[in-house]
């Protein structure tokens, strides 16, 4: 059984048991387990919203970037000026 399914665990920070000759144990998943297991089916406005989302995180990066480029050339320039 894997910690996190183990009850006396504490939230699943006991490891693993050891695998038994070279093998995994087999273990059933639970409906939680399943859940996250169950392929992802994103319509087309969610992969519109995904991509926008993405451009918009590039472009904060981008920004955050080109400040702190200016910020520490206006420090260089008072302490070199």
């Amino acid at each position: 059984m894997p910690a996190r399914d183990n009850p006396l665990s504490s939230a699943g920070l006991v490891a693993d048991p050891p695998a038994q000759n070279g093998r995994a144990l087999r273990t059933r998943a639970s409906v939680a387990g399943r859940v996250w297991l169950a392929p992802d089916v994103l319509g087309a406005t969610e992969i519109k919203l995904r991509r926008r989302a993405h451009r918009q995180a590039l472009a904060l990066m981008i920004a955050s970037s080109f400040i702190s480029i200016m910020a520490l050339y206006g420090v260089w320039r008072l302490l070199h000026g």
